[in-house]
């Protein structure tokens, strides 16, 4: 049995190392392939990995992934801000989410908060910075646990506009702690957030610039989508997820 997380590393060859993208390319169709079975966390990759690599769907199960990340007492950061979470990557299309930011901030909508951008800079962070063009963005590098946390907790919004994810985890981490989620209508994004998160189309930075306008001067359309996702993250768990791989291999046996 092998578990397989996301194929980005087909679509998106830039965001890995040459080594990294070469070892992945060769071991994971191999792997999936000769394996009896296989898990991923999400409908969406399991399609990917069917339609790349040739694999039967019945021989592919999907278990969910859950919230992780604990929860903590860290006071946040003062002031109104909206977050980003993730590697400084280009599948993450945070370049999007700079620009439509620093278009709300001239214009008007959001000239009372600042973006902040939590991850590793993975080689977008010099270009994120030029397109941010005066507009309060700030960009941590890698946050510690108890950090993030306090980030999440503390956010207007969070923002996910990532072109391909394999599950986003960030988003269920958000509405554990009871921040509204604006997400991109791409990968495995909508399946994660169901109906509990506001989207946008991926490719349409006036889309992504309208909607964190209007989300970030609608104080009641963000309460509503705290209440959601409050009821939407309760369906996900660790104890169920491992039941159901504990099943996988007794399926096995």
């Amino acid at each position: 049995m092998v578990t397989i997380h996301d194929l980005a590393f087909e679509d998106w060859p830039r965001d890995f190392s040459r080594r990294t993208g070469a070892k992945y390319r060769l071991l994971t169709p191999r792997a999936a392939r000769s394996a009896q079975l296989v898990i991923t966390p999400s409908a969406f990759t399991a399609e990917d990995v069917c339609r790349r690599y040739g694999v039967s769907s019945e021989r592919v199960r999907v278990i969910s992934e859950a919230p992780a990340l604990p929860l903590g007492s860290r006071q946040p950061p003062a002031g109104r801000y909206v977050l980003a979470v993730g590697d400084l990557r280009a599948k993450k299309n945070l370049a999007a989410l700079v620009s439509a930011f620093a278009r709300l901030w001239r214009d008007g909508p959001g000239a009372e908060s600042r973006l902040i951008l939590a991850g590793h800079d993975a080689g977008e962070g010099a270009r994120l910075r030029e397109l941010a063009a005066g507009a309060p963005v700030e960009l941590t590098g890698y946050v510690e646990d108890a950090e993030l946390d306090a980030l999440i907790r503390g956010a207007e919004l969070l923002v996910h506009p990532s072109r391909y994810e394999g599950f986003g985890l960030v988003v269920l981490e958000a509405m554990a702690r009871g921040t509204p989620v604006l997400a991109a209508r791409s990968g495995a994004l909508p399946e994660t957030g169901g109906e509990a998160a506001a989207y946008f189309a991926p490719g349409d930075e006036e889309a992504l610039a309208d909607t964190l306008g209007s989300l970030l001067g609608d104080p009641a359309a963000r309460a509503e989508l705290v209440q959601r996702g409050r009821a939407w993250v309760g369906r996900f768990s660790w104890a169920r997820a491992a039941r159901e791989t504990a099943e996988v291999y007794r399926e096995l046996l």
